[in-house]
């Protein structure tokens, strides 16, 4: 959740927030996001847009569950206390799933798109970016019945196991 202010010191600016007195630059969440390859869902929501935030939600849950990669999603909530930006954050957002020729498939395309917005201002929203990463859960096939922290790793149970993973970095 990012709201640009740290309330509980009287609205202090945080590293996140936008126009920051300090002419610091913000902190950019999703931008950094996008270099990451092992993240493979990257969206921002704003909570006056609630549906569309649910959609991301629901979509990042299903992301992560499908064993599709890391999912993060940041959430734009204003703190109507301290700096309430309600209205230049309506006009600042850039909401991208409106957009039917963006490709959010692409993290090249996805990382051109984002600087353009930014340079211009905009602050893109929706789902910036959507692909597949190799997991360890889909690499050594966990299943949700059995999740990694209930799983019996002792030695006697997985020898076979652990024999085909160090075969791996034989010479």
């Amino acid at each position: 959740m990012n709201n640009g202010t740290y309330g509980l010191t009287k609205g202090q600016p945080s590293p996140t927030a936008i126009d920051r007195a300090d002419q610091e630059h913000e902190l950019d969440a999703v931008q950094m996001g996008l270099t990451i390859p092992g993240s493979t869902f990257l969206a921002r929501g704003y909570v006056g847009h609630a549906q569309q935030l649910v959609a991301l939600i629901d979509a990042g849950l299903q992301h992560v569950k499908d064993k599709r990669g890391f999912a993060f999603i940041e959430v734009i909530s204003p703190c109507t206390t301290f700096n309430d930006n309600y209205p230049s954050w309506r006009e600042m957002l850039a909401n991208l799933d409106s957009e039917e020729s963006y490709d959010s498939g692409n993290r090249a395309t996805a990382i051109g798109n984002y600087a353009e917005l930014i340079a211009t201002g905009r602050m893109p929203s929706g789902l910036i970016y959507q692909g597949d990463a190799s997991t360890f859960e889909s690499a050594t096939n966990v299943t949700a019945a059995e999740p990694m922290a209930r799983q019996d790793l002792s030695l006697a149970t997985n020898v076979d196991d652990y024999r085909k993973q160090m075969d791996r970095y034989a010479m």
